[in-house]
């Protein structure tokens, strides 16, 4: 299948608040802050 080597369950984190996401993208806005995902980085 096309595109899904990149789905894979991450943990994101906002840059912002250190509020913590788990899922194949980050959220589209921060639910504790309300900043956008360009916020949010993988946890490596």
């Amino acid at each position: 299948m096309a595109g899904t080597e990149d789905k894979q369950v991450k943990t994101w984190i906002c840059s912002v608040c250190c509020y913590q996401h788990v899922g194949t993208e980050p959220p589209k806005k921060c639910p504790q802050c309300g900043v956008e995902s360009i916020y949010f980085d993988p946890v490596e």
